[in-house]
């Protein structure tokens, strides 16, 4: 899975892009909201810059840079 994919859970998801029907993945693991911090099995995933966000699914320390 890309860097830049992350979880994030409905409420979260709604905030970031209002009105917006998100596509979902069935039977999603327990995965952490890249914006609340709050564990998931929402299964929405979005393509994000891992440096904007409060949660990214790697440590920020311990990614190699993005090119």
């Amino acid at each position: 899975m890309s860097r830049w994919t992350h979880a994030i859970c409905a409420r979260c998801y709604d905030r970031r892009y209002p009105g917006r029907r998100p596509v979902t993945m069935r039977n999603a693991p327990q995965s952490q909201c890249c914006d609340c911090g709050l564990s998931t099995s929402d299964g929405i995933y979005c393509r994000i810059d891992p440096a904007t966000v409060a949660f990214p699914r790697e440590p920020r320390e311990s990614r190699e840079e993005d090119w």
